[in-house]
């Protein structure tokens, strides 16, 4: 029997196990296998778009956690970009976008096609990093991150990533509204230089650059993971460089400091304190800590 008569759900499971190149051939050879590629779900493990300082876009599509099977795609217009995304099954576990500060007017050009594409085009990604440099002298570059992260499928997004931007408490708050940051997971912010902490008290996974650390924000993000007795591995990094001592924030709370250091380094260490703190679960405890870089916070199990 010939391809062209074979039961369509046998060519829709053999499509799902072919690779991008395969498929891409498979496509050219007719009208009919056109659709059932086009029809077939896509998964990848990243996908990333490098905008260059000779104002090129190029792809990098990566199908496996093999980094020698990545596709490259060089010298795209914006308009082949956004048509990779056009398609409605494509999943992309980890989606990075970089560009130099000088070329952020060809992003905010590849932005505005995502916003004005019709029917509206979403990046069905789990995983964002944001990897754009900011304009010398303009603060295009953090009102460019917020238009991008709405163009995110927000049912979809789990972890956002950028240590590349500084926001004002505005900006912030624009971010807390958005219904990707809210739905996600994890937030990495290594050069937010924040200022309050509640847009970040959802998040099971936390590490923010603070411009000001004081204890309510330690002590709300702390009891924050007890209430929601989070699974062991989730964590928060406060960074500050005078972050507030430990037994200070919990006296005020009514808290009596009581030192477990779990670790060895951590002992004997002058200033260094260590506080459990136990979760709802049997054997699970929040350990809270400063570090050389701020505060952590860690969910363990512990046998007692």
């Amino acid at each position: 029997m010939e391809w062209k008569d074979l039961p369509l759900v046998f060519k829709n499971h053999v499509v799902a196990e072919l690779n991008l190149k395969s498929r891409n051939s498979l496509r050219l050879c007719s009208r009919d296998d056109m659709e059932i590629v086009d029809s077939s779900p896509v998964s990848l493990e990243s996908l990333e778009v490098v905008i260059t300082h000779g104002n090129r876009m190029n792809l990098k599509i990566q199908e496996t956690s093999d980094f020698n099977s990545r596709i490259h795609r060089n010298s795209l217009e914006t308009s082949e970009i956004l048509s990779v995304f056009r398609k409605p099954l494509l999943r992309i576990n980890e989606f990075r976008i970089m560009c130099p500060g000088s070329q952020s007017d060809k992003l905010s050009e590849l932005i505005s096609n995502f916003e004005t594409s019709q029917p509206k085009v979403k990046i069905h990604a789990r995983h964002m990093y944001w990897r754009c440099s900011p304009p010398d002298g303009l603060d295009r570059a953090n009102i460019n991150f917020i238009r991008f992260l709405e163009c995110f499928d927000e049912d979809v997004l789990e972890m956002i990533h950028n240590d590349m931007n500084s926001f004002t408490c505005d900006e912030i708050n624009q971010l807390g509204a958005l219904e990707q940051w809210r739905n996600s997971k994890e937030i990495s912010l290594g050069n937010g230089k924040v200022m309050f902490v509640e847009p970040f008290l959802h998040f099971r996974n936390c590490m923010v650059y603070f411009e000001r650390l004081d204890g309510e924000a330690i002590w709300k993000m702390i009891q924050s993971f007890i209430s929601r007795d989070l699974p062991v591995g989730c964590s928060f990094d406060f960074y500050n460089e005078q972050p507030p001592k430990l037994e200070d924030v919990f006296k005020a709370y009514n808290v009596e400091p009581k030192n477990q250091p779990i670790f060895p380094d951590d002992i004997g260490v002058e200033g260094r304190h260590t506080q459990r703190f136990k979760m709802k679960t049997e054997g699970n405890f929040l350990v809270v800590k400063n570090t050389e870089m701020g505060i952590r916070g860690t969910v363990q199990k512990i046998e007692e």
